[in-house]
């Protein structure tokens, strides 16, 4: 069984996958956490490419973990989840995506880690169009600019980074714009997908109605 969950900056959708995984017992594949890796590799030059960091992935270098009901991205046996969580590398990683060949990078990337899981609910901006496209089920999950605004800046407030609300929906802002105005895979709402609109819905809500839809039509 295969899902894919897609949907702007901060819609709650990795939230949702990681529950959806844990209720349904099967893995989360974090799209955003892979690509943050690839801007970190890139930003912090432990590699000159992304080609270089899709071999390191390859041979079990850096590999993607998904284990205690959490996704982990560990660089020679080190967890260096914590760095990839950063707004700047978020930034980063939403300016270096937007390069054609560079996103055609990080999704071979992506595409390695998916290949070895059978039961998987992926989500990403690219989940169920470029990546994962033969999913069984595909849901857009969106939200309002301020709801997500919010959530975001919560998050990392909860993290302890200093974090202006108005820069934070600055941010989202861009984010949205360059999304959704690239040449090369736009954020539209996939073929055949499932649109969830949260901005008034719990997460438990949310994995409900999409443990709901899956249990549907198996």
């Amino acid at each position: 069984m295969k899902i894919a969950i897609c949907g702007p900056a901060a819609s709650g959708k990795g939230t949702i996958a990681r529950r959806v995984a844990i209720e349904a017992r099967i893995v989360h594949v974090d799209l955003g956490l892979i690509f943050r890796c690839g801007a970190f590799a890139i930003k912090t030059k432990r590699v000159i490419s992304l080609n270089e960091l899709f071999e390191l992935f390859q041979g079990g270098t850096v590999d993607y973990v998904w284990a205690e009901d959490k996704a982990r991205i560990r660089w020679s046996r080190k967890d260096v989840t914590p760095l990839l969580l950063t707004q700047e590398i978020a930034y980063y990683t939403s300016v270096l995506a937007s390069v054609e060949t560079q996103q055609a990078e990080l999704t071979k990337i992506a595409n390695v880690v998916l290949a070895t899981m059978k039961d998987v609910v992926c989500d990403g901006r690219n989940a169920g169009m470029t990546i994962l496209p033969d999913a069984d089920y595909k849901f857009f999950v969106t939200a309002s600019l301020t709801e997500r605004a919010r959530r975001r800046h919560l998050d990392l407030l909860r993290r302890g980074e200093d974090a202006p609300y108005a820069a934070v929906l600055s941010q989202i802002q861009e984010r949205d714009r360059r999304d959704t105005e690239r040449t090369s895979n736009p954020l539209i709402v996939p073929k055949g997908a499932v649109v969830l609109e949260t901005d008034n819905q719990s997460i438990e809500d949310s994995v409900r109605f999409i443990l709901d839809v899956v249990s549907r039509k198996i």
